[in-house]
């Protein structure tokens, strides 16, 4: 009997304006992949939709909720009073689409393994390759104009993603991306495993 392939999780992460979003959009064949959508407690931008892009909800929604990861962005830099930035991509969320092949954008690689932790516990198993976004010269200048709330740009600007945090969680990029110039450079390799992705499919 031939063995199937495990689905795969693909990770993509680096820094606000690397392109992680535009390479979901426009480089991956549509349909292959389903992105997980993440809960969160800020406030909806201009251009985004509610269930699309996030499910956005109240701090009380995440105290109800099981997470398989989960993230406090703004909590070094937090005051009395000031809302709570909370994501978390809900176990709901994942077990729903468990038997598909998965996407989760993040920055922070430690969040990348939450998720590998949490699949490695509850017995799930998928072929899991990361896709390491090197930030252009003008990133941050991408991230500046999509800042609309109070301290965006300084949590965009704390959340890190170099090679140092990938070995801090003992994680190890598949593939690096370097976006420059508005050309996005990328391996033969990860096409060749895209393209067999679609095949499978």
């Amino acid at each position: 009997m031939k063995l199937m392939k495990n689905n795969t999780l693909l990770f993509l992460t680096g820094l606000s304006g690397s392109g992680k979003g535009y390479f979901k959009e426009n480089i991956l064949p549509k349909g292959l992949f389903y992105p997980l959508i993440s809960m969160t407690t800020r406030n909806i931008r201009n251009g985004e939709t509610d269930g699309i892009h996030y499910h956005f909800k109240s701090e009380y929604d995440f105290e109800k909720t099981n997470f398989v990861t989960y993230l406090d962005v703004n909590q070094e830099m937090r005051k009395p009073g000031d809302p709570k930035w909370l994501y978390g991509v809900s176990e709901q969320e994942f077990i729903a689409h468990k038997n598909q092949n998965l996407i989760y954008d993040v920055i922070q690689p430690k969040y990348i393994r939450q998720m590998i932790d949490w699949c490695h516990k509850n017995k799930l198993t998928f072929d899991y390759k990361i896709l390491y976004f090197i930030q252009p010269l003008s990133g941050f200048e991408i991230a500046s104009r999509r800042a609309g709330m109070k301290n965006d740009l300084d949590v965009r600007k704390q959340n890190t993603a170099n090679i140092n945090d990938f070995h801090a969680v003992d994680l190890y990029p598949d593939w690096a991306i370097i976006n420059s110039a508005q050309k996005m450079v990328f391996g033969a390799d990860m096409i060749d495993y895209i393209n067999a992705l679609s095949i499978k499919k």
